[in-house]
């Protein structure tokens, strides 16, 4: 085809340019092209769905532990960051993450997270056992090891001794109680446990390394038969003066023990 230098096309070029497809020509390429766009969906929403059916999420939670189900499945969630609207895929998932998460709750003590067939995460996990309250603050539980934690609501209140520290202000759930005074609390009461039938009610070990020698002191408060007694032990000599307390209830014959008893110093005995 040539072009005339005026740029008029010339009549063979105009043919061709107006020529029409014949009928079923135009039919054979419409329906082919469909064919065409419509397999290639096909196949590709096969491809995205086989991709799908091989990516799976973190669908359920399962816990196991010393306890049955001692903390809500949701509380558990909520400290993994786990949802419905963005769930997470299960191949991908930071177990190791998950685990630091779940021992940075004041609740948990120990933790171990583990991938499951179908989506599943089990998560076998010990709670804290409180061993006092802690008379310095409210709602707050101390375990064998000085972890402090918030018992309500996630736990049932129990019937526990109290601990008064004298205590700095909270410092946050990093913190424990450690030291001097906290293994003497633990050690009285362990002796109590076995040489004194009533209930503990109360440990006081806050002037128990006092600097003036007067004010050195640790004040317990024993209940019996619905009668309360208060003993004074020296932070030294306390195992020797729980032992002198022992003979003092055989002496007494069933009879109610004196309102206090002060076993401080060595060889006496103190009592109203």
């Amino acid at each position: 085809m040539l072009l005339r230098a005026n740029g008029l096309m010339t009549r063979s070029t105009r043919l061709f340019v107006y020529r029409k497809w014949p009928l079923p020509f135009a039919l054979f390429w419409i329906v082919f092209s469909l064919f065409l766009v419509t397999g290639t969906i096909v196949k590709t929403t096969r491809v995205v769905r086989a991709d799908q059916q091989k990516r799976v999420f973190v669908s359920a939670l399962i816990q196991t532990g010393p306890e049955k189900e001692a903390l809500k499945t949701v509380y558990l969630a909520e400290i993994l960051g786990l949802s419905w609207d963005i769930p997470e895929l299960l191949d991908t998932y930071d177990v190791k993450g998950a685990e630091e998460k779940l021992r940075a709750s004041p609740l948990i003590a120990s933790a171990h997270v583990s991938k499951q067939v179908g989506g599943s995460l089990l998560i076998d996990y010990a709670v804290r056992k409180p061993l006092f309250w802690l008379a310095d603050y409210e709602n707050l539980a101390v375990d064998q090891d000085g972890f402090l934690f918030p018992v309500s609501p996630f736990f049932s209140p129990k019937e526990l001794p109290e601990l008064y520290y004298g205590a700095s202000p909270f410092k946050g759930w990093k913190s424990r109680l450690q030291g001097k005074k906290f293994d003497l609390a633990c050690q009285i009461l362990n002796g109590l446990q076995k040489t004194a039938p009533g209930f503990v009610r109360r440990i006081d070990v806050s002037e128990a390394f006092a600097q003036l020698l007067g004010n050195c002191q640790v004040v317990l408060v024993l209940e019996e038969k619905g009668r309360l007694h208060y003993l004074r032990l020296s932070s030294k000599n306390f195992k020797e003066e729980l032992l002198h307390y022992q003979l003092l209830r055989h002496s007494l014959a069933g009879e109610p023990m004196p309102e206090l008893v002060d076993l401080r110093i060595p060889n006496l005995l103190f009592y109203k």
